[in-house]
């Protein structure tokens, strides 16, 4: 069997040949590519905390928006709607958390630089903003015990008495004691209830889902400095290894070719077999976006939690 870099023309569905690749180059072009795709998995589930997030926000300024046009709307509906975006944003958050920090671990080590600079970072989240460690015991709470949107509020507001001006409202409240009794009846987390205590009696729910969306981008901006450098060199060996191939038409490709043995009366015959379809394209993306993140770590605006996490 021999391996083959090339070209797959679409519109003929024909493979052009450019040269062939020894077993070394075909071993080191598939670890740079494992990289890279390792990398798209990481984001993929950065990507799945924002679109709960925005999934979430997107049923609030919909009622926002009933509100406005002075149409009707079902308020148990409502919360049970906002309650399920919010269990899914809470699983996504936690697992974004716990494949970020096993990613690391089987990548680099469990003693490794890189993921004791992560666990340091979810140290620093959790001690660093309220919206973080209320959620962690909110999704406790959906898990075991139901829904954790309690109050829901909605209407119009007089802004100004004397010109009857008036604006539409919804309000999305955690009932802070019935998961504060929750927490003492189950003896959860002492060092918080005293904390959770000291909040208002409902506590609202948007702002803590922005602050703590503002962690997970923190967190995964420290997932990616923490592999740049491995990410970044696979980007460059995959864009060198198909830099022959980018004056050329087609799409860039390794394939397989097998001549079988013949048996006696057979005719000749191969069998050619796609091995690889060459991630090129996503090998200039990362290597455009690690840039940008590289340039905005060395000017500061990368490395800050205060700057990430929205409302404390």
């Amino acid at each position: 069997m021999e391996l083959s870099l090339g070209l797959f023309h679409e519109e003929s569905k024909t493979f052009r040949e450019v040269r062939k690749l020894s077993a070394r180059e075909y071993a080191d072009y598939k670890e740079a590519a494992s990289t890279l795709l390792r990398m798209l998995n990481d984001r993929d589930r950065f990507q799945d905390v924002l679109s709960a997030f925005v999934e979430y926000m997107e049923v609030v300024t919909h009622h926002e928006d009933l509100l406005r046009d002075h149409r009707s709307f079902n308020g148990a509906l409502l919360k049970r709607e906002l309650n399920s975006r919010l269990s899914n944003y809470l699983r996504a958050t936690r697992s974004f958390v716990d494949h970020s920090n096993k990613a690391l671990s089987d990548r680099y080590g469990k003693k490794s630089t890189q993921r004791s600079a992560f666990i340091a970072a979810t140290r620093e989240v959790y001690d660093g903003r309220f919206s973080y460690r209320l959620l962690e015991q909110v999704r406790n709470y959906t898990q075991h015990v139901g829904e954790a949107i309690g109050h829901i509020s909605y209407g119009w507001r007089a802004l100004d008495p004397d010109a009857r001006t008036e604006e539409p409202y919804l309000d999305i409240f955690f009932d802070r004691d019935r998961i504060l009794e929750w927490m003492e009846r189950k003896n959860l987390k002492a060092s918080f209830r005293p904390e959770l205590a000291q909040q208002p009696e409902k506590i609202p729910v948007t702002e803590q889902l922005q602050g703590t969306t503002g962690c997970i981008n923190y967190l995964n901006r420290v997932v990616i400095m923490q592999q740049l450098e491995d990410i970044d060199a696979a980007g460059k060996h995959i864009e060198g290894f198909v830099a022959p191939l980018t004056e050329m038409n087609g799409i860039p490709v390794i394939y397989k070719f097998e001549v079988p043995e013949l048996q006696v009366g057979e005719k000749e015959s191969f069998n050619l077999q796609v091995a690889d379809w060459i991630p090129a394209e996503l090998a200039r993306f990362v290597l455009e976006t690690q840039a940008k993140v590289r340039e905005e770590s060395q000017e500061g605006t990368a490395g800050s939690l205060h700057d990430d996490a929205g409302p404390p």
